[in-house]
């Protein structure tokens, strides 16, 4: 599993550095906005939705929190050459969204999805008037078909969330990713 997120992140890491379009969704018609922020839960179920459903730049960027969002890279990843890129032990929000954006934009199809049955948990039971919450071992599976269906790099494992509350609106504020240590 640890090689194949290895795979998955280079592939995000090359698509970042080679597309010059990273800003819109794969086909031209506009898609309705679809999100959900009224909740950590219903934040992560857009995140899914965006990634497999919609695949809109700008509905992604809504679920970030622009001035401080940070994706941390698996430290069993951390440091890793592959194929002549680096992982870095993060991204900021800029190189993020550029790598989802061209992701969207290259990727025949995306599946991500958040089998946990504690994610409705998140969505209602939780203190309203927190400003900040954390939502930690989520487990995602993120299928990531290249060309065509005839096979699919997996990423699947626990990922750690933090979010913040701006307005009504929660956002993730940073996301860790422990896909590759299972755990």
């Amino acid at each position: 599993m640890k090689k194949l997120f290895v795979i998955i992140t280079v592939i995000l890491a090359f698509m970042m550095i080679g597309s010059e379009c990273i800003f819109g969704s794969k086909d031209s018609e506009p898609h309705e906005i679809s999100i959900d922020l009224s909740s950590p839960g219903a934040t992560l179920q857009s995140l899914c939705h965006v990634y497999t459903v919609t695949r809109n730049i700008d509905e992604y960027k809504r679920l970030l929190v622009p001035s401080s969002y940070q994706y941390y890279f698996d430290p069993n990843d951390v440091g890793q050459i592959v194929q002549g890129y680096t992982i870095p032990a993060s991204w900021t929000y800029q190189e993020d969204v550029s790598a989802t954006g061209n992701m969207f934009n290259e990727a025949y199809r995306i599946e991500l999805t958040i089998p946990d049955a504690t994610l409705p948990a998140y969505t209602t039971e939780f203190d309203q008037s927190l400003s900040e919450f954390r939502a930690d071992n989520i487990n995602i599976q993120l299928y990531l078909y290249p060309e065509d269906e005839s096979f699919a790099y997996l990423a699947a494992g626990p990922c750690d969330f933090e979010f913040l509350k701006v307005g009504t609106a929660w956002q993730i504020k940073t996301w860790y990713d422990r896909t590759a240590s299972g755990g």
